[in-house]
């Protein structure tokens, strides 16, 4: 206990946060950049292997088939957000945990066509070729990683509730960074410590009823650690905003963009998407 460092800043002896499931999933916070990260003992976790995972089929494929519908309104903002900041459709685009490849499609169907998505579902990859008609883009049933790309520079990287579950996530961001063009553009989603279910998680103190606090997930940033982490990087912060409204909100739009979510973003309370810039 008295080695353990914070994998983001490397600051020593981060505290340990109190849950009422605490034998079962231990979390740490780091005093000096707020980030909190689960316990690293490979013997007391096991790391998922995404690579192996079966087939889906069922309740779980059927989540997959109606992705499109589901994500397509936000998919679409953020499209529009890239070409305003980048003024162009001749762009490199990686996608990271490319899935069933809604993202690839909707580019693909606004004209860019040198992209890229980085799967380890292999099974993914199959469905993303077969459901979106995606056999002219390459997709890499792989884990991204430094060694994935040595000689190619993107325009833009984006992936979407990925980093939560990578165990080192500063390794992670250092990548794309170098992956990127000067003057590209990462672009990501994911759930923070803010997400009210996560708070609720907390407070409740209630394991069966979790939807944040789960295995598969390392880490989870706030908006000091990801400053803290972006910024020495070297990243410029372009848009930091709550993100949960875009497709799961869409019967009451009007009254969550106009009332509700100008509150979520100013306290940044919520699922965050990020937009920054080499």
């Amino acid at each position: 206990m008295q080695n353990r460092l914070c994998p983001l800043c490397e600051e020593k002896n981060p505290e340990n946060i109190k849950f009422f499931w605490d034998s079962y999933q231990k979390l740490f916070k780091c005093k000096k950049c707020n980030f909190i990260f689960r316990a690293r003992f490979k013997d007391f976790y096991e790391i998922p292997d995404y690579s192996a995972y079966e087939e889906p089929t069922g309740t779980q494929l059927q989540g997959y088939l109606n992705s499109f519908s589901k994500k397509k309104n936000y998919y679409n903002y953020i499209i529009e957000k890239i070409l305003e900041i980048k003024k162009t459709k001749d762009l490199k685009i990686l996608e990271i945990g490319s899935s069933e490849g809604t993202f690839l499609k909707l580019l693909k169907n606004r004209g860019m066509n040198y992209l890229i998505g980085v799967e380890p579902q292999k099974h993914l990859v199959e469905l993303a070729k077969k459901l979106n008609n995606l056999y002219d883009i390459e997709l890499i049933s792989d884990y991204y990683s430094a060694n994935l790309f040595k000689q190619r520079n993107f325009d833009v990287i984006f992936h979407y509730h990925v980093i939560e579950h990578v165990e080192y996530p500063r390794d992670f961001f250092y990548d794309n960074y170098k992956h990127l063009k000067d003057g590209g553009i990462m672009i990501f989603q994911l759930p923070t410590a803010f997400t009210h279910s996560f708070i609720l998680d907390y407070l409740l103190k209630n394991s069966k009823k979790s939807r944040m606090i789960l295995p598969e997930h390392f880490n989870y940033f706030n908006i000091k650690s990801l400053n803290y982490i972006l910024k020495e990087i070297g990243f410029k912060i372009l848009l930091m905003e709550t993100s949960n409204h875009f497709y799961k909100r869409q019967k009451y739009k009007i009254f969550w963009n106009y009332f509700i979510d100008p509150i979520f973003n100013f306290l940044k309370f919520g699922d965050l998407l990020v937009f920054v810039r080499k």
